[in-house]
């Protein structure tokens, strides 16, 4: 996701950069709400979404103009997660990025159906993006979209396999 935003602002031509995660929910409860809530992490079978303070985000809090930190003791030990002293564009952020929550049993739903429409078997990671992308279109596949993930199904065939087939 910060490698879309920054290649945006590098000029690719990128209208709005969906960000599905699963039930952990924090990134798209403070586009809503503007505050971040860090909670303990939700187990999901996109694992590598199995975050709830993702280093990303502070990233991306800086694009914006925020700024995000660990507190930490007199020993570096980090006592407080998430600490934002100045928030970010939220409007900008809002306008540029779209995020939703995509529940664990709807990764399988997604799974499932985009290999009945199409055959191709996608695993936990891309069912997120797929559902992502599915729910902003609205079921209207008429706009030039795409969706990019760095796993393999094969790392998750349990899940893949009882899904597609």
């Amino acid at each position: 996701m910060m490698g879309t935003v920054i290649a945006r602002e590098m000029g690719l031509p990128v209208t709005k950069i969906l960000c599905g995660v699963n039930e952990n929910a924090e990134f798209p409860e403070f586009l809503k709400t503007g505050k971040f809530n860090k909670k303990p992490t939700i187990q999901s079978p996109s694992s590598a979404m199995n975050v709830s303070n993702p280093s990303n985000f502070a990233r991306l809090v800086d694009f914006y103009g925020g700024h995000i930190y660990d507190e930490r003791d007199k020993t570096g030990r980090v006592t407080h997660e998430g600490v934002m002293d100045i928030v970010p564009d939220l409007e900008s952020m809002r306008r540029d990025l779209y995020s939703i929550s995509v529940k664990n049993a709807d990764h399988y739903q997604a799974i499932k159906e985009v290999y009945e429409r199409s055959g191709i078997v996608i695993e936990p990671h891309g069912a997120v993006g797929w559902r992502t992308l599915d729910t902003y279109l609205q079921g209207k596949h008429d706009k030039l979209a795409a969706i990019y993930e760095t796993a393999e199904p094969g790392k998750f065939p349990m899940i893949s396999r009882r899904q597609s087939g």
